[in-house]
């Protein structure tokens, strides 16, 4: 069940429903929050809110998924379920919003609109 889930949510994102898409994550994340594809659905709902054009919205959730995984107990990464350990996945989250931060840096100098 957890698989369709998320499953679900990620193929939304990758046909470009990005609404429906961010409702799905929501909804998996809701009901299964303590494994590590939550991580990742924060990811994606940050690449969702991007792609809609909501900047801040993509920020805060690359940062609620920061928030998150201080939160998670240690046997979330001992599971088969996770190939990272919570400093991979620290690292992740932290290069995710790096680059997402200077994706919108570069898109600001291009265009001069600092708003």
């Amino acid at each position: 069940m957890k698989s369709t889930c998320f499953g679900k949510a990620h193929l939304l994102y990758m046909t470009g429903e990005y609404e429906d898409a961010i409702k799905s994550y929501h909804d998996a994340v809701n009901r299964y929050p303590q494994c590590t594809e939550v991580l990742i659905a924060y990811m994606k709902m940050s690449g969702c809110y991007e792609s809609l054009g909501k900047k801040n919205e993509a920020k805060s959730m690359l940062e609620q998924a920061k928030i998150i995984l201080k939160q998670m107990p240690d046997k979330v990464f001992d599971s088969r379920d996770s190939n990272l350990g919570r400093e991979e996945w620290n690292r992740w989250l932290d290069w995710s919003r790096e680059l997402r931060y200077s994706n919108q840096q570069a898109t600001t100098a291009k265009t001069g609109n600092g708003a």
